[in-house]
């Protein structure tokens, strides 16, 4: 699994580069294939965003919502984003963040290293724990995967479930 971030790729909203892939993520992908390794991309966050100090999501996407820094702001951010939140160029965060996956689906579809795509690490809903995979979750891991397919990437693709599964909740996955 190699954890990538949001914020490498889209550093400005509607700016999706390539530099941070061509620099960091092919000299790895070139260096798995030397190994005779296999690659499953993730977008990675771990407290959301630099924003409220952590890393994956482009700070731009806390500007003008005051969350802070720490465990609540990250969760509230993330919640957010889950709900619809808007980049300051009006577009959702979600929709930002499924055309940085068609452009990692466009750029990696021929690949023979990379075998897969996992959407997101440990997303989670904390307020809405009970609703939020039928709600929110699946729903979204349907649009990624339409997105990774219209743009010719036939990867496996990984869809993990939410975070409070290890608090101990149950989980109710759905066929994409």
């Amino acid at each position: 699994r190699l954890a990538i971030a949001w914020n490498y790729i889209e550093e400005t909203p509607g700016n999706i580069g390539t530099t941070y892939l061509e620099q960091q993520v092919d000299p790895i992908l070139k260096w798995a294939e030397q190994k005779a390794m296999f690659v499953v991309l993730e977008l990675h966050q771990f407290y959301w965003s630099p924003c409220t100090g952590g890393n994956g999501a482009p700070s731009w996407v806390c500007e003008g919502k005051n969350y802070g820094t720490g465990a609540d702001a990250s969760y509230k951010a993330q919640t957010d984003f889950w709900h619809g939140a808007k980049a300051p160029d009006g577009v959702t965060l979600m929709d930002h963040y499924l055309k940085v996956w068609k452009k990692l689906a466009e750029r990696y579809k021929n690949s023979k290293v990379v075998v897969g795509f996992d959407f997101m690490n440990e997303p989670m809903d904390l307020p809405n724990a009970t609703t939020f995979e039928h709600d929110s979750l699946y729903p979204f891991y349907r649009r990624a995967k339409d997105v990774v397919r219209a743009a010719g990437a036939p990867q496996l693709l990984v869809l993990e479930s939410p975070v409070f599964r290890n608090l101990g909740l149950a989980v109710k996955p759905e066929p994409i």
